[in-house]
């Protein structure tokens, strides 16, 4: 009996403490004057239960990025009397902490979005008190934004705009509306690039009428 096609590869099958292991014997395949593999190398250790930073106020790490230097920067969730943003150098080094908890100016009540920009520049969203905070690499504070009401979240972009969810209620019609948009500076926008509508569901109670989106 003869076929035609390419030839398929044998397939072995084996159990290694219990686990089925599959073997294609595939060869990888390259692409020209690419790397043919990928090493990881370990460059440093952060000890987040170390006593230096337990000491320092870091205790719960919700989100972290890295600078143009290789600076990291790890941040957690606003506590009181603490601090957001902790600041370490391309070995590993603890340098400093900033972004204080708090509700004046300069402070941080609720983080969300943390990003660094190319020109190393830190962002944090404050969704409690509806603000972008921009630090400096010092820590110094560079400025802060406040955001239009109706605007859910807001994520600067390198040119200066800002990428932000915008909600509407429509309960005239039963309807809610999230978009998310393009901004100039000053936040006039400049186009939606998406935007979708939900249901409200309506429950009645005895004191109260309670809403409560349910997405179909």
């Amino acid at each position: 009996m003869a076929s035609c096609g390419s030839k398929q590869p044998q397939i072995d099958r084996t159990h290694e403490e219990g686990v089925e292991v599959v073997l294609n014997h595939l060869e990888p395949y390259r692409l020209p004057n690419e790397p043919s593999e990928i090493v990881l190398e370990k460059e440093f250790v952060i000890d987040a239960e170390s006593p230096g930073l337990l000491e320092a106020g870091l205790t719960d790490i919700y989100q972290f990025g890295a600078d143009s230097r290789g600076f990291v920067y790890l941040t957690q969730r606003a506590r009181n009397d603490e601090f957001v943003i902790f600041q370490f150098d391309s070995r590993g080094r603890f340098l400093k902490s900033f972004g204080r908890v708090g509700q004046g100016p300069g402070e941080i009540e609720g983080s969300s979005y943390f990003g660094i920009s190319s020109r190393d520049d830190i962002f944090v969203l404050d969704t409690r008190r509806k603000k972008i905070l921009t630090f400096a690499p010092s820590g110094e504070l560079v400025k802060e934004t406040l955001l239009p009401r109706l605007l859910i979240g807001g994520i600067p972009l390198e040119n200066g705009t800002f990428f932000a969810s915008e909600s509407r209620d429509l309960s005239a019609s039963g309807l809610a509306e999230i978009s998310f948009n393009l901004f100039d500076r000053q936040f006039a926008k400049i186009k939606t690039l998406y935007r979708f509508q939900f249901p409200l569901q309506f429950e009645r109670t005895e004191k109260v009428n309670v809403f409560y989106p349910n997405p179909t």
